[in-house]
C-alpha cells in the first residue's frame, strides 16, 4: 500500500501556499512559523522536490507546489464537506458574497459556474459593492476586498491573490500612426487614470510613478481621461481610447481575448493584494468553508 504523506504536513503546506506566508499560516493553525517550516520541509524531503522558492520576506510556489496545491485544497474541502454532512449544517442554502464590482466582473464571474457545478445546492448571491460591510452584523457570509480587510474584532482574514501591474493598450494603438515601442512613446498618447486609486498605497497604479521609474523627460498628462471604476478604465483602453495601467487579476480576460496587449514586457508588484474575510465565529460553517477553499484552489490555478 502506498504510504500517505503526513496530514499535518499537508495541512501546513496548504495553509502556507494559500497565505503565501509561513507566519500567516502559523497564525491560522495556532502553531509557530518554525513548526510550519519544519512540516513543509519534511513534506518536501518526502516528495523529493521543493514546493516553495524561499526568498527574503516572500514565498513563491514551485511548479511542483502549484500542481500539488489544488489537489490538497480539494481534498481538505471534501473532508470538510463530508464532516458537515454528518452534522446539523447542511451543504445547501444561500451564501451571500460581497465583492468589489471590478473583481466580480474581471475575475469571479468567469469562474463561479465551477463552484455551482460542484455544490449545486448552494445558492451564491453576489453583491457587487465597493463599501466594506459589517460581517458580524449583516447577512453577508464572505467578503473579498483589495487591500487587507480590517482584521480583529471577530473578523477572520485570508490572503487570496497577489497582483502585478503593467501598461496595456489596444492592439490598434500598438502599431498605429504613433507606434508604442518604448516608454518615451507614451508622451504622444492619451493616458487613462483610475481616479479611485490615486493613493500613496497604490503608487504603481498611477502614471507619475511609472514615469519616474523610467526616468522619462516630460510629465504624464493629467488631463487624459479619469474613471471612478477600473472596469471603465479597461473598457476605454480596449476601445483604443488611451493607455492604461493594467492590473494582472482584472485584465487577464482582455489579454486572453486579444483586446488588450501588454507594453514593454515590464511588470511590478502592485504592493496590495486581494483578501477573503468572514466572521471568525462562522469561518468553519460548511458553506463558508467550502467556498473559501474553492476560492483558494481557483486562485492557485490562476
Amino acid at each position: 500500500m502506498r504510504r500517505m504523506p503526513s496530514l499535518h504536513a499537508l495541512r501546513a503546506f496548504e495553509a502556507a501556499a494559500r497565505n503565501m506566508s509561513f507566519t500567516r499560516a502559523a497564525n491560522e493553525l495556532h502553531v509557530t512559523p518554525g513548526a510550519i517550516s519544519q512540516q513543509v520541509r519534511g513534506l518536501e524531503d518526502e516528495l523529493g522536490q521543493p514546493l516553495f522558492v524561499r526568498v527574503p520576506r516572500n514565498l513563491r510556489l514551485t511548479d511542483a507546489g502549484r500542481r500539488l496545491l489544488p489537489t490538497v485544497s480539494d481534498a481538505f474541502a471534501r473532508i470538510a464537506a463530508g464532516a458537515s454532512s454528518l452534522s446539523e449544517q447542511p451543504m445547501r442554502g444561500r451564501l451571500v458574497v460581497s465583492v468589489l464590482p471590478s473583481f466580480a466582473h474581471g475575475w469571479l464571474i468567469h469562474r463561479l459556474g465551477d463552484f455551482g457545478d460542484r455544490y449545486p445546492d448552494i445558492e451564491v448571491i453576489v453583491q457587487a459593492e465597493p463599501r466594506k460591510v459589517d460581517l458580524n452584523a449583516s447577512d453577508v457570509d464572505v467578503a473579498i476586498r483589495y487591500g487587507r480587510y480590517a482584521s480583529g474584532q471577530g473578523i477572520h482574514v485570508e490572503h487570496l491573490l497577489d497582483e502585478t501591474v503593467f501598461p496595456v493598450a489596444s492592439p490598434t494603438l500598438l502599431n498605429g500612426s504613433k507606434p508604442l515601442r518604448t516608454p518615451q512613446d507614451l508622451l504622444a498618447h492619451r493616458l487613462l487614470h483610475d481616479s479611485d486609486l490615486r493613493q500613496p498605497d497604490n503608487a504603481w497604479l498611477t502614471w507619475p510613478t511609472w514615469f519616474a521609474h523610467w526616468g522619462l523627460r516630460g510629465e504624464p498628462s493629467i488631463a487624459g481621461m479619469g474613471f471612478s471604476d477600473t472596469r471603465l478604465v479597461n473598457r476605454a483602453a480596449s476601445a483604443g481610447q488611451g493607455i492604461a495601467i493594467g492590473r494582472s487579476v482584472l485584465v487577464k480576460i482582455y489579454l486572453a481575448q486579444g483586446t488588450l496587449v501588454r507594453l514593454f514586457d515590464e511588470e511590478v508588484n502592485a504592493g496590495a493584494a486581494y483578501y477573503i474575510a468572514c466572521s471568525e465565529a462562522r469561518r468553519h460553517d460548511s458553506k463558508i468553508a467550502v467556498f473559501c477553499q474553492w476560492l483558494h484552489e481557483i486562485a492557485a490555478e490562476f
